[in-house]
C-alpha cells in the first residue's frame, strides 16, 4: 500500500489546478478570424467572398461566395476553394461550394484554418458553359 502525506497531496492538487487553468486560459487565447470580405472580378463576373468570424484550430467556419454578372446572380456555378499557406505544405484543404437554396448567386461551404499565419485562398470555378474561372485572395489570421 502507498501513502502520501497531506502536504504532498495538497502540492499535487495545486499542480493539477495550475495545469488545468493553463489549459483553459490557453483555449480562450486561440487565434481568431475577424470578419473577412473581399471582392474580385474575373471572366466578366463579380465575386464577393465572406468568411464568418470565429476561432481557428480545427473550427469549421462558414464560407460564402456571391457571384454576379451585370448585377444579376450568377447561376449554375460549380467549383471549389482551396486553402494553403505559402511556403508551408499543409496537405490538402479543399472545400466544394454548394448553391444556397432559394438564393441564386450565393454559394456556401465550410472551411478550416488550422493555425495563425498568412493563408492563400484559391478559387477554381466553372460557369454553366464549363468555362474555367480562377482567382485567389490572401488572408492573414492572427
Amino acid at each position: 500500500m502507498y501513502f502520501i502525506s497531506k502536504k504532498s497531496a495538497l502540492k499535487l492538487i495545486q499542480i493539477l489546478l495550475f495545469a488545468l487553468t493553463a489549459v483553459l486560459t490557453g483555449a480562450n487565447s486561440s487565434y481568431a478570424i475577424k470578419p473577412f470580405y473581399r471582392a474580385n472580378h474575373s471572366g466578366g463576373y463579380k465575386f464577393k467572398t465572406v468568411i464568418a468570424p470565429g476561432a481557428v484550430k480545427f473550427n469549421k467556419l462558414k464560407f460564402t461566395l456571391f457571384i454576379l454578372k451585370n448585377g444579376r446572380p450568377g447561376k449554375n456555378f460549380r467549383g471549389k476553394v482551396s486553402l494553403s499557406m505559402p511556403g508551408m505544405y499543409m496537405g490538402k484543404n479543399i472545400a466544394t461550394l454548394h448553391p444556397s437554396k432559394g438564393r441564386p448567386g450565393k454559394y456556401t461551404t465550410y472551411i478550416y484554418f488550422t493555425m495563425a499565419g498568412l493563408w492563400k485562398i484559391d478559387y477554381i470555378l466553372y460557369n454553366r458553359r464549363g468555362k474555367l474561372i480562377r482567382f485567389s485572395n490572401e488572408l492573414n489570421v492572427n
